[in-house]
């Protein structure tokens, strides 16, 4: 007799669990809340009745195969982690009734339901909240209740974003993939290779979508967008979805804004916050919902360290929205960002930071023909010995820097003081600066004695977009920007350490299902490292590259 080839999958290569796994997995399907809502969600009042009445069986099964190291997101290799529990197991996931012939078919129409479910986007309350039950939310709430309840927490997140390849067929050549221009004027991409594909695509275009833009496969949300190269790959045009992280960091424990800066212990290394959207789509408008949810839920995260490919956006875009939030920006300013502009209360804007009109010339970056230009950097990749001597500079600058004297309101808007007034220079033209203790710089200024300044000043969000706590490419700045070298080991874990995220991963044709495939290899990811970390503190618990058996 001919049987089906998803029921051989299921019958003849049943995956092994090991009991901490299975309890993991019930304890994270318990902790995200999901099971009583999604149990009322997926009743259907017409249609033939599910076999799997109950949501918290196939969301075990989920979780369970997302905590297998390279697993894939398929959904056969759920039917087969299922198939390879015992009855007593299955007694436990409410999954008394499961037929390993029909598994697949089973748990394929569950997932099915609950995409057209998130779709909708209910209001419901969970754990005595209401929110807006969408395929966003649903990611968020599997990752984080992968996190043990007294995991430890830091202030800090990194912002990065990874490729993930659609299992759609391209039908012609590759190399003619049109990308769509960029929304925001502040491209990464200079304009010669934006533009290097001028020739006649031969790459077949299976329509137009919502958004005006290509559809080249099969997967009517996949859509074009450009990676960067790594170890492995050559950079360049693909077609799928781009998965944006906010990982933990450090956190920022003390610093004095010049020179020194003291960091909190390292942390596991979580993901807390993670949203997909299809390749090309605006980095800002994927990226600032999810940041004002992870706020929300983990209110102690105030500092982000974002990546170029975010803050190059408008600042309307991104920079003034994630600090309406409530965060703080740490990021790298490239030339273009690095200019100097005037301001109405006096004081100089260089290089997104405020400053002293005392500033001696020599340290605002003026050439010899009295010209603005920025303060020399280091080269890239450039020893310590070396980056110590460029930052003698921005140092003594940063002394001459204004102070925020308060919080962004709703606006962005921010009040800020400067140097003389906030106690961290003195000078003989200021009398009243002279009552400072001994300890504090002594500068001289030229002019008659009087005020320093005419008190603090309130700056707008649109001119103090660039802004961030410490002044950029001082000692302090490196030190705590560095921090953000932590995230490149998450796009590690997801490449290659923890599983193999590239084409093929998944293998669904539709975003909302891989939203939801994804949410368990995130959360078996997050749980991962929780293990990884604890094996670390105990001497001989983790193998030779630091990973969870």
């Amino acid at each position: 007799m001919k049987t089906n080839c998803c029921h051989n999958l299921d019958l003849c290569r049943p995956r092994l669990s090991t009991q901490d796994q299975i309890n993991a997995a019930i304890d994270i399907v318990d902790r995200s809340g999901l099971v009583p809502v999604l149990d009322g969600l997926l009743v259907q009042p017409t249609g033939r009745p599910r076999r799997l009445k109950y949501a918290r069986g196939p969301l075990i099964g989920f979780a369970l195969n997302g905590l297998h190291r390279h697993h894939r997101g398929h959904i056969t290799e759920a039917a087969r982690v299922i198939t390879g529990l015992t009855d007593d197991d299955r007694a436990r996931c409410n999954l008394e009734v499961w037929d390993p012939h029909r598994g697949y078919e089973w748990i394929r129409r569950f997932v099915e339901d609950l995409s057209d479910v998130l779709a909708d986007g209910p209001e419901v309350s969970i754990d005595g909240q209401q929110v807006r039950l969408n395929h966003d939310e649903f990611l968020n709430r599997m990752l984080r209740a992968a996190i043990p309840p007294k995991a430890m927490h830091t202030t800090a997140i990194a912002l990065d974003g990874t490729a993930i390849e659609t299992w759609g067929a391209l039908y012609g050549d590759p190399n003619s993939i049109e990308e769509d221009p960029p929304e925001d004027h502040h491209s990464t991409r200079p304009a010669h290779l934006r533009s290097r594909n001028q020739r006649r695509s031969r790459l077949k275009v299976h329509g137009t979508g919502p958004d005006g833009r290509k559809v080249y496969t099969h997967d009517p949300h996949a859509r074009a967008g450009h990676r960067t190269a790594t170890n492995s790959r050559a950079g360049g045009s693909y077609i799928g979805y781009e998965l944006h992280l906010a990982t933990q960091v450090r956190s920022l424990v003390s610093t004095n804004f010049v020179d020194e800066t003291k960091l909190g212990p390292v942390p596991p290394g979580f993901i807390l916050g993670a949203t997909i959207r299809p390749a090309g789509t605006h980095r800002g408008a994927s990226t600032t919902t999810m940041l004002a949810g992870l706020r929300e839920a983990y209110p102690m995260v105030t500092e982000v360290l974002a990546d170029p490919g975010y803050t190059l956006l408008k600042s309307a875009t991104f920079m003034i929205p994630v600090r309406v939030a409530g965060y703080d920006v740490t990021f790298e300013p490239i030339l273009r960002q690095r200019s100097s502009k005037p301001t109405a209360s006096g004081a100089l804007l260089l290089e997104g930071g405020y400053y002293s009109e005392h500033l001696p010339n020599a340290l605002r970056g003026i050439d010899k023909n009295g010209r603005p230009e920025p303060l020399p950097r280091a080269p890239r990749n450039a020893p310590v010995s070396e980056l110590v001597k460029f930052e003698e500079a921005f140092n003594m600058r940063a002394r001459y820097r204004y102070n925020r004297h308060s919080r962004p309101d709703s606006h962005g808007n921010m009040r800020m003081r400067c140097p003389f007034c906030a106690g961290r220079l003195r000078s003989r033209t200021f009398p009243r600066t002279m009552r400072l203790a001994h300890h504090v710089p002594l500068v001289h200024i030229d002019g008659t004695p009087g005020a320093c300044c005419a008190g603090s000043t309130t700056v707008s969000a649109a001119e103090s977009a660039l802004w961030q706590p410490i002044p950029a490419f001082t000692t302090a700045w490196r030190l705590s920007y560095g921090r953000r070298s932590s995230v490149e080991a998450t796009n590690g874990g997801l490449k290659d350490q923890f599983v193999t995220l590239g084409q093929g991963f998944t293998r669904v044709l539709d975003m909302r299902k891989l939203n939801v495939l994804m949410a368990f290899t995130l959360a078996g990811f997050n749980h991962n490292r929780g293990v990884r970390f604890e094996q670390r503190a105990q001497p001989g618990g983790a193998d030779r590259r630091g990973l969870a058996a």
